[in-house]
């Protein structure tokens, strides 16, 4: 979808037809496939939906940024934030925030309730992320101080 609507933005009105645009939006906030290609596709496709007025509306109504909240905070997504994975999305969310700019507070909200989220878990509050499985050379360094193994 992102490589059709940038290479042919004009194309949009058919895939919105087609209800493709809507489906994304429902498949990124009922939870991402948990890999790192479907992670880091994301804010290329929410990029190429903001080039058009619906799309960008789209992405405004269904506040679809809030998908990274549990992608950023969710042990079901930490294998996949590995290697250069953070950096990619982070390249890609940059460039949306960039391009669109009406999503810039949006951003910011999803941001802080990133933060608070990770508050949370660092702070035991929330149990559901922690465990009793040893640390291993694959967890991120995050990870381990929240989970308080390092400090």
């Amino acid at each position: 979808m992102s490589d059709l609507i940038h290479k042919d933005p004009t194309c949009f009105p058919v895939l919105e037809a087609a209800g493709l645009p809507s489906a994304f939006l429902d498949a990124i906030m009922d939870g991402v496939l948990c890999s790192a290609e479907a992670i880091m596709c994301i804010p290329q496709c929410l990029d190429a939906l903001c080039l058009n007025n619906n799309g960008l509306q789209a992405v405004r109504d269904r506040n679809a940024l809030r998908c990274f909240v549990k992608i950023l905070t969710s042990r079901t997504y930490l294998r996949a934030l590995t290697g250069e994975t953070p950096g990619s999305l982070s390249t890609g969310l940059d460039e949306l925030m960039r391009h669109a700019s009406s999503l810039r507070g949006p951003g910011v909200d999803m941001v802080i309730e990133i933060l608070n989220a990770i508050l949370k878990i660092g702070s035991g509050v929330d149990a559901s992320f922690s465990s009793s499985e040893p640390a291993s050379c694959s967890t991120p360094l995050w990870k381990l101080m929240l989970t308080g193994a390092i400090r």
